[in-house]
């Protein structure tokens, strides 16, 4: 073998010809414009790759490779291949990607081993005919070319199961596709398609089908014909109905209509992403079809949204819209109130408009993102007396651009903004640069002077609504009979004070309403979560009660626990709360609310029908990611809410930051426009265990890995950014803690909107902070670049792998092997077990290796059984958790332990039991104890809890886990190692 690629060679010696016994030879990423002819005389190379070179023409010698199986030669500038490649008896793979060539030569046809070919990002206008006569071809990629159409014979392909012909100019596909009996993907996104002919009904083994961004207006109906079916990507298409057909798909998993507008379906049941396999299908057919069974009116409802600081008078606001006197003593609103208001609109049906009245405290703006929406109308508030209404404004526009905004396509909406210029008259210098904010945020529509003392502007702001919400769609937004019917009884037992409903209680109100089959209603559960109007948490018993919850009360009771931790913490320490202390904690962040919208502490017993409220409650706080357990008092939970905890460092000589700071080995950071509020709060809530008897506090963290130690900051003001500082410990500990803390915001990041997520930025190796975009720097080492640093002493090249590599393993940024998908059973009471194990699994989602799932992960109002048997299902391996608890478990002894040991006979999978701690259950249940149980020392089973400390336990089972998953892609390698 011989590898040299990412260097800077120009050309291949002659003499290369001479190595008789060269098997491989790798020389991508260098600045090749030829190879020497001699490279025919290398009788026994199998694997040739020369991607990422300045190739313009392969020689015709390389047909004299006989035993040629792989052949690279992706990103070069060929523009066509010579015929002699036909004489490559024995290729299978032949990858030439990313060039200039205009056709393939007939002679291709006659690479009959050949079970790979790749001409994607070419300006091939056509394929051959001969290409039907590879009989072994399993997978085709021409996608990104200029092709018109298919040629007819590619229905003689027996063996093809992927064929990827996306971003082309295709009209039609051939009614020989359909004789692609094996054909499993099928990619045809971003093309002309206007019809899809019937024979695509025909394709029996067809699992994925990609019709992402085409012309089609119709589906044949003959797609309900494809049993296979799991995934199927409409979005972004014109299309103007779904065939019913589509209800007789019984493995369909997941479905993407995000852009279809005229199908009529809201975004909050569709999602949002258009670049992947959507969601579950079913809640977005039966909504679908509900309107066209049941009939369909406009609800004539909006939300508007009132932010702003603390005492900008955002109630005052609220109560002048509604008609209400002024009160000059109005005390700050707690939490959220939410109060209805009829629009009245002469030229059309009259609007409710819901007056949601934000909290200004900055203890609760964290909070705020789980209501923030798009397609609602905002009044950001402002007042003259503090001088900062520049600042104040800007704050609260970006909020409202990233969390009030949504993607269609390559535009971007945005809620439309009404910025109120409230107090006008008190006094005080009003500062606002209108121009400068109207340009900078475009959804911004009016400004109007108000003064709720003397009524000054209201009518205006009132006109000014009127005219925004005639002009939003959403406002006049048809909903199925059966689901406007179901919400407004749900509405009216709200009004009634019935904040929840067992299971039994909301299937007889569907039922009442005209909805009775028991799968429908689950559909519509759903998605009125999905719509905002009640929370379902599912049938699930792992998450506690199955109900449909009213959101606002939920709501409430968050932010009544936030604000009673905040004024009578735990023991006097601040951000802790004991379950002990609930009632009391609960009746003091309550004081002040309202009952009238249900947020007294009368509407939080400890226990109603059966409902263990204050239960409910904490579990509602950890699953937003507001608070940890982080310990017990007298047999109850302590748990900390990060959020509240000091906002001051800790003193020096309990840690100096100063020292760490400049001590530090390895540097990066995130940068933002605006840093969201509560990612500090969410990030030391999920690395909780490496922080724990290390300092903590509301802008920082101390993890401990190892010998490592990272100081994690929050700049909220200056230069919004996340900086992560890293000493101690050798490089590879280093290496993991930062893969823990990168994993960790990578999450973070994904669940907010875009223009929330952080820049990576990584300090490189030089005197002085020389930080470079982390996305920049792998650019760079894919095209085999070096990046160009100023300094001092004038500019430096730089070697980025070695850079690159001190945040994230090289294979990992490599790609090309697929992560192993773990699935992890654990009991609900060993919480702790789990947050110790997924800081090991971080580490090997940052080395590229494994992706996991865990019933953490369950989306409220999902079919939670149907999901956990669908990630078993598609897992490679599944992590079993012994201890107590698991065995106590019968769901999970009855469902996830058989369902892996059935896969594990099937070998489809492979189980990997961590005995946690000794039990008497472990030799009852032979068939686990048969298993290679981890950890061991010095070849002796020995559980984690019996480790000193129990990290070396864990890392025992962490180097157990990567050479189980070599071991798995070795074997699904087809024995050879990846």
């Amino acid at each position: 073998q011989l590898d040299v690629n990412g260097n800077q060679l120009t050309a291949l010696p002659p003499e290369i010809g001479q190595l008789e016994r060269l098997q491989l030879l790798d020389v991508r990423g260098n600045e090749l414009t030829a190879l020497p002819p001699e490279i025919g005389q290398l009788a026994r190379l199998q694997q040739l790759s020369v991607s990422g070179n300045e190739l313009t023409a392969l020689p015709p010698d390389v047909g004299q490779l006989e035993r040629l199986q792989q052949l690279d030669v992706n990103g070069n500038q060929l523009t066509a291949l010579p015929p002699e490649i036909g004489q490559l008896e024995r290729l299978q793979l032949l990858e030439v990607r990313h060039n200039q060539m205009t056709a393939l030569p007939p002679e291709i046809g006659q690479l009959a081993q050949l079970q790979q070919l790749d001409v994607g990002d070419n300006q091939l206008t056509a394929l051959p005919p001969e290409i039907g006569q590879l009989a072994q071809l399993q997978q085709l990629y021409a996608s990104g070319n200029d092709l018109t159409a298919l040629p007819p014979e590619i229905g003689q392909l027996a063996q093809l199961q992927q064929l990827y012909v996306s971003y082309n100019e295709l009209t039609t596909l051939p009614p020989e596709i359909g004789q692609l009996a094996q054909l499993q993907q099928l990619a045809v996104s971003h093309n002309q398609l206007t019809t899809l002919l019937p024979e695509i009904g025909q394709l029996a083994s067809l699992t994925h089908l990609d019709l992402f961004r085409t012309n089609l207006a119709t589906l044949p109906s003959e797609v309900g014909q494809l049993a296979s079916l799991s995934r199927l990507d409409l979005s972004e298409s014109p299309l103007e109905s779904l065939p019913a057909t589509l209800r007789q798909l019984e493995r369909l998993e997941r479905l993407n209509v995000v852009g279809c507008a005229a199908l009529g379906l809201p975004r909050e049941i569709t999602g949002t992403e258009t670049n992947d396999w959507g969601v579950d299908p079913k809640p977005i057919l039966d909504y679908y079809f509900s309107r066209q069974e049941h009939g369909e009116r406009p609800l004539n409802e909006v939300k508007l949204l009132l932010v702003g600081r603390g005492e900008a008078g955002k109630t005052c606001v609220s109560r002048a819209l509604r008609g209400l006197p002024f009160e000059k003593e109005q005390g700050e609103t707690p939490g959220i109130e939410i109060h209805p208001w009829q629009l009245a609109c002469p030229d059309n049906d009259d609007v409710k408009v819901w007056l949601w009245d934000f909290a200004g405290q900055e203890i609760v703006h964290e909070t705020h993102r789980f209501f923030l929406t798009e397609r609602s109308l905002y009044l950001v508030v402002l007042d003259g007396r503090t001088g900062q209404q520049m600042q104040e404004a800007e704050y609260w526009l970006g909020h409202v651009d990233r969390y009030g905004s949504h993607r269609e396509g390559n535009e971007v909406k945005r809620s439309p903004v009404i910025v109120v210029l409230n107090k006008w008259e008190s006094p005080g210098p009003y500062e606002v640069e209108r121009r400068r904010l109207l340009r900078e945020h475009p959804n911004v529509v009016a400004f109007v002077e108000t003064d709720c003392e003397s009524n000054l502007g209201i009518s205006e702001l009132t006109a000014t609504i009127r005219d925004v919400l005639e002009q939003m769609p959403s406002v006049r937004r048809t909903w199925p009979t059966s689901y406007f019917n179901v919400r407004q009884r749900l509405s009216e037992m709200t009004d009634e004070d019935q904040h929840f409903l067992t299971w039994a209680d909301f299937r007889e109100v569907c039922s009442q309403e005209g909805e009775k089959d028991e799968g429908r209603q689950q559909s519509m559960a759903e998605n009125l979560n999905a719509l905002g109007v009640a929370l379902y948490y599912g049938q699930n018993e792992r998450l506690r009660d199955t109900r449909v919850l009213n959101p606002n009360w939920a709501a409430n009771g968050l932010y009544g626990l936030i604000r009673g931790v905040n004024k009578r913490p735990h023991k006097k320490k601040q951000g802790t709360l004991w379950a002990g202390d609930v009632v009391d904690v609960l009746t003091a962040g309550l004081q002040g609310m309202e009952s009238e919208r249900h947020a007294s502490i009368d509407d939080y017993p400890e226990e109603k029908n059966g409902v263990r409220v204050h239960d409910f409650l904490l579990e509602l706080m950890l699953d937003r990611e507001l608070g940890f357990r982080a310990g017990t008092h007298e047999g109850q939970p302590v748990y900390l809410l990060p959020g509240l905890l000091p906002i001051d460092e800790p003193p020096a000589d309990e840690f100096d930051v100063a020292e760490h700071v400049a001590e530090s080995e390895l540097r990066f950071r995130y940068r933002y426009e605006l840093l969201p509020a509560g990612l500090m709060s969410r990030f030391i809530v999920r690395t909780h265990p490496l922080s724990d008897g290390l300092p903590r506090w509301k802008r920082g963290v101390v993890l401990g890995w190892n010998k490592s130690r990272a100081l994690v900051l929050s700049e909220r003001h200056r230069n919004p950014r996340i900086d992560v500082l890293i000493r101690g410990g050798d490089d590879e500990s280093r290496l993991e803690l930062a893969g823990i803390v990168r994993t960790n915001f990578d999450a973070i990041h994904a669940g907010l909107p875009g223009g929330l997520r952080g820049d990576e930025e990584l300090d490189l190796s030089l005197p002085g902070d020389q930080f470079e975009s982390v996305t920049k720097l792998k650019k760079l080492e894919e095209d085999g670049h070096r990046v160009q640093i100023m300094t001092a002493e004038g500019a430096k090249d730089l070697d980025v792998t070695p850079e690159l590599d001190r945040v994230q393993p090289a294979a990992a940024r490599k790609g090309g092997a697929r992560r192993v998908r773990v699935f992890v059973s654990y009991s609900h009471e060993d919480y702790k077990l789990w947050n110790a194990l997924k800081m090991h699994l971080d580490i090997l989602i940052n080395a590229g290796l494994v992706e996991y799932w865990y019933d953490g992960k369950l989306r409220v109002g999902v079919n939670w059984d149907e999901v956990i048997r669908d990630e078993l299902n598609r897992s490679d391996i599944v992590i079993l958790m012994l201890s107590n608890g698991f065995y106590h478990s019968q769901y999970i002894q009855g469902v996830e332990c058989e369902r892996a040991r059935e896969r594990l006979k099937l070998g489809e999978a492979e189980i990997m039991p961590v005995l946690y701690e000794e039990t008497p259950a472990f030799d009852d249940v032979p068939w686990i104890k048969d298993l290679q149980v981890v950890p061991t020392e010095n070849g002796a089973l020995k559980a984690v809890k019996r480790h000193s400390p129990h990290r070396r336990g864990w890392n025992a089972v962490q180097l157990a886990l990567r050479e189980l998953i070599a071991d798995f892609r070795a074997k699904k390698d087809g024995g050879r190692p990846s």
